[in-house]
């Protein structure tokens, strides 16, 4: 009975959303929480999320993180070491939509939809776990 009750308290905390126990409090934690109120529909969000994420990052590594400082991030919080790819990603997308003024990926839909994979992973990543793989945005 013992051994089922702490399963399912580390069960809850694997896959749990709330702040309540320790480690989710933290910044991918409440930006996954936010990400996951934004519309798929309105083409502001991915701005928003996208920003959303940064503001995550900042607060994780303790400085602004830019696209020359994902190695120096990575040295500084191994965890996130899994994903290393999915991060270059988010910044090349980051760049294309916040910069590129040609470019319409803002209306993209399934972009938001990644992003939201995207923060799950740094989340996992937070708390220690292994994160899945994500095909590219």
């Amino acid at each position: 009975l013992i051994v089922f009750g702490l399963s399912l308290l580390s069960l809850l905390y694997i896959l749990g959303s709330r702040a309540w126990l320790p480690l989710m409090g933290r910044p991918f934690a409440q930006a996954s929480r936010q990400l996951r109120k934004l519309s798929t529909k309105n083409p502001e969000d991915l701005k928003t999320a996208l920003s959303i994420v940064h503001k995550a990052l900042n607060t994780t590594a303790q400085y602004s993180v830019f696209t020359d400082d994902v190695s120096e991030f990575l040295t500084h919080t191994p965890s996130f070491k899994a994903i290393e790819t999915e991060l270059n990603q988010f910044f090349e997308l980051s760049h294309k939509v916040f910069f590129d003024t040609q470019s319409t990926m803002s209306h993209d839909t399934n972009l938001l939809i990644w992003l939201k994979k995207f923060c799950k992973q740094c989340r996992d990543c937070e708390r220690g776990l292994k994160p899945a793989k994500l095909k590219k945005a």
